[in-house]
């Protein structure tokens, strides 16, 4: 009996979800040199992302959002990452402000927020939001409850129920004999 039950509590702590060891996301910027650009000038220039995780292995073909001040709704530009983890994109001087960049994959994303002004970016203010890095064994911990949860909740209640049934059940028989 013991065993039943210590196996019937086994199945469901390995039905609840846990949370995984991940590798973070890391994204680097830079402007992107263009051929014929003077040494510090001060226009407008396309901004080179690049995303990889903490191995170094590039982040490829992460979806990569572009949203302007002026529009938070609705991207301004949308791409995604190439082979080498990266994409470029030039900012509109004439809306000046707070651009916001999203890049996702599953799993992982990364937020930039790049002060815009009349003359181009200011990398040295760019600032990097939450990031996302999480993997998990089955289903996430701090998640609300939902379709997903519903089946995991089952399976652990079920063994419980059953473990806890058969445990009476047999304390039960004990006392009759």
């Amino acid at each position: 009996m013991q065993k039943l039950l210590l196996t019937v509590l086994a199945v469901a702590a390995i039905a609840t979800p846990q949370t995984a060891l991940a590798h973070a996301l890391e994204t680097q910027y830079q402007f992107l040199e263009l051929p014929n650009a003077e040494a510090g000038a001060t226009t407008n220039r396309p901004i080179l992302l690049t995303s990889q995780y903490s191995t170094g292995e590039p982040l490829v073909g992460a979806e990569v959002l572009v949203y302007a001040p002026d529009n938070w709704d609705e991207p301004r530009q949308l791409g995604k990452t190439d082979a080498e983890g990266q994409f470029a994109f030039l900012p509109d001087t004439q809306t000046p402000g707070n651009w916001e960049v999203m890049i996702q994959q599953t799993g992982h994303g990364d937020l930039l927020t790049i002060p815009v002004h009349g003359s181009g970016a200011d990398l040295a203010q760019i600032r990097q939001g939450e990031k996302q890095d999480q993997h998990y064994g089955t289903l996430p911990l701090n998640e609300p409850l939902s379709e997903g949860w519903s089946g995991a909740i089952a399976i652990a209640a079920l063994g419980i129920g059953v473990g806890l049934g058969l445990a009476i059940g047999r304390s039960g028989q004990r006392r009759a004999s």
